[in-house]
């Protein structure tokens, strides 16, 4: 429990690459994500490959306290990232803030509510964390449309943060960002 609330902390953070989209650009932030992206692939294949000191004190200190067993390593990072980067690339800006803010506060806190007060499980989820997410990413969706479509998007949104086989880091910001288009 304690490391599925640590890595939603640290999930809930990328809402600060909304600061970094507004300072560098579209352009400049995907580079920069992308670069991300690259060193945690970097880092995680010499992980599994190599013991070099420095990363295995960084395994120590950072990896295993952030990281799920038998996952690759930073496979959370790296698709966070990926999902912000379509976000920024394909969407106009504001329907890319609202999928980047959907992303990292309403699935955290579907994971975060899931843990503490999941009962009814569906899906591998919990009916209350997917509450949560419909109403979080609903409020939040309020500051980019109008209410009815608001409602729709996070119902959509809710719907496919349950579904077990999809990664949702990826998914999220896409529905989200062609819903809003609509």
């Amino acid at each position: 429990m304690k490391l599925e609330l640590r890595r939603q902390f640290v999930h809930m953070l990328a809402i600060l690459f909304i600061f970094v989209f507004q300072f560098l650009g579209k352009w400049n932030t995907a580079i920069l994500l992308f670069i991300g992206v690259i060193l945690f692939i970097i880092i995680g294949k010499i992980r599994t490959t190599k013991k070099i000191k420095i990363v295995q004190k960084f395994e120590t200190n950072i990896i295993k306290k952030y990281e799920r067993e038998n996952e690759f390593p930073f496979k959370g990072a790296i698709t966070l990232l990926l999902g912000i980067i379509f976000a920024i690339l394909l969407f106009q800006e504001n329907i890319a803030v609202a999928c980047i803010v959907v992303l990292s506060i309403s699935d955290s806190l579907s994971t975060i509510i899931g843990k503490i007060y999941g009962k009814h499980i569906i899906l591998n989820s919990t009916i209350e964390g997917s509450i949560g997410f419909l109403i979080s990413a609903f409020i939040i969706l309020l500051f980019f449309t109008n209410p009815l479509k608001a409602f729709f998007v996070a119902i959509i949104g809710a719907i496919i943060e349950l579904i077990p086989f999809v990664d949702d880091n990826l998914i999220i910001p896409l529905v989200i960002g062609v819903l809003l288009t609509l």
